[in-house]
């Protein structure tokens, strides 16, 4: 009786996953409309375009402006270098471009707070741009290794600076 139940619960959890999966981009890009949050626009010039989509809340804006966006600003980059997705990692030098057709990577990738970058509309795949807000988890990162590692080497250090000045103290009143 217990398998039973045990495999009707594991049946409907694959079939939630299966419904929760996109068949392409465009499907992906449907649902992620319905959010206030999304954003998706043009960067535009003479030479081409490519489209940018990403959660607003979970890109730093400081990083899209200075990675992506003054690259694209600039007069000597040449839209016609980049014929496929493929080809930006050669001519775009950002370090960590994730090239993928991948709907699940893509949509997980998109949830952490990367950019994708399309060369059309229709294009399954894609570029995906680490522009995470991950700055905040740095600083909780330092501020844990610091209070981890440092803390406790400041009060053995203030315990000893006490253990020696008692010892001096002993022998200035000794003599």
């Amino acid at each position: 009786m217990v398998w039973v139940i045990f495999k009707q619960m594991f049946k409907n959890n694959k079939d939630e996953k299966k419904a929760s999966s996109f068949e392409s981009i465009n499907e992906l890009f449907t649902k992620a409309q319905k959010s206030h949050d999304f954003g998706q626009f043009s960067l535009t010039n003479k030479k081409g375009h490519f489209i940018l989509s990403y959660y607003n809340t979970l890109i730093d804006r400081i990083q899209l402006q200075r990675r992506v966006l003054h690259i694209f600003q600039e007069p000597s980059f040449d839209f016609s270098y980049i014929k496929k997705i493929d080809d930006i990692k050669q001519t775009i030098p950002i370090e960590d471009i994730v090239i993928t057709d991948n709907i699940e990577a893509i949509q997980t990738k998109l949830l952490k707070g990367y950019a994708i970058l399309q060369i059309k509309k229709n294009d399954n795949k894609v570029a995906l741009i680490n522009l995470s807000n991950e700055k905040y988890d740095i600083y909780s990162k330092n501020a844990f290794y610091f209070l981890y590692c440092y803390i406790p080497f400041l009060f053995v250090f203030i315990y000893m600076k006490q253990k020696i000045m008692k010892q001096q103290n002993n022998v200035v009143s000794h003599n």
